[in-house]
């Protein structure tokens, strides 16, 4: 769910909590393939 945007520093912060949630993802991800596979 998108964050309310305030100018950059709204975006910088935004990008600053997706970016982890992202890897996060993509590494359980990883490992779901991993042990499924």
């Amino acid at each position: 769910m998108p964050l309310p945007k305030r100018g950059p520093e709204g975006e910088f912060r935004e990008y600053v909590w997706a970016g982890p949630l992202l890897g996060a993802a993509a590494g359980l991800g990883g490992l779901v393939v991993s042990a499924v596979g």
